[in-house]
């Protein structure tokens, strides 16, 4: 089935079992140029993992602050040691602080 005549039909069948039905109703021309000419399903998964990954080295870059909090290194310490910007070190120390309470 050519997408179009795909989209055309997903989007009938949710406004008939009442999903998204208002909306749908009010923007299904925009719904349906989005979801034809719109998405690109390569540029969500890789922002998709690009979001992860920066998750993943957040955390990590906490763990190794935490560490050198513990012995006794001072915040341009840190940051001259992890190459980040003392702003970012403090943002992160800040929203620790947060995570703990």
């Amino acid at each position: 089935m050519p997408i179009a005549e795909a989209v055309e039909r997903a989007i009938t069948e949710c406004i008939q079992e009442g999903i998204l039905k208002e909306f749908l109703e009010k923007h299904r021309a925009e719904a349906k140029k989005v979801s034809i000419y719109e998405y690109d399903e390569a540029r969500h998964i890789r922002q998709e993992r690009e979001a992860a990954l920066e998750l993943g080295e957040e955390k990590k870059l906490k763990e190794l602050i935490q560490k050198k909090l513990a012995k006794g290194k001072s915040l341009s310490e840190i940051a001259d040691a992890l190459e980040e910007e003392e702003d970012e070190i403090r943002r992160l120390i800040a929203e620790m602080e947060k995570e703990t309470k």
